[in-house]
């Protein structure tokens, strides 16, 4: 199971790792990507005689879940890989979601890859790669990016 990011660089190189493994071991890829949902309750207050909650985010959810298909569709082709692919895309929490699809997925094997990330990044940020790991039911293969 290949976990993909918005970086289409980094995603041909995790999915061709994870091309060669399916091909020599006989397996088959699937392709996730998860598009984050937008925070529910995230609300502005106005004040006012009535407390107003005002959305801060407004996103269309379909249309970039219909957008992130489209890419990984491309993806698959331009590897051009014989392998049996599936694609997925799911919206919601991304490590959780990963970890439940692997899990459904049945995956034997997770990839991800580790963008390079200044010391700054990576302290206020915890990488999905690292979160995947300390979650996952099944080994993780992290890909790091070229520098």
């Amino acid at each position: 199971m290949v976990v993909t990011t918005a970086d289409q660089h980094l995603n041909c190189k995790i999915a061709g790792v994870a091309f060669d493994i399916a091909l020599k071991m006989g397996g088959k890829v699937c392709l996730l990507n998860v598009v984050p949902s937008t925070t529910e309750g995230a609300r502005l207050a106005v004040p006012g005689p009535m407390m107003t909650a005002v959305p801060l985010v407004v996103t269309d959810e379909a249309q970039s879940i219909e957008n992130r298909q489209d890419q990984l569709e491309k993806l698959k082709t331009a590897c051009g890989s014989s392998v049996e692919t599936e694609i997925e895309v799911r919206n919601g929490q991304i490590e959780e979601s990963i970890i439940t699809y692997a899990d459904e997925f049945e995956a034997d094997l997770i990839i991800v890859g580790s963008p390079n990330r200044s010391w700054l990044e990576a302290l206020l940020n915890t990488s999905v790669a690292r979160q995947v790991t300390r979650s996952a039911l099944c080994p993780v293969l992290v890909v790091p990016e070229q520098a």
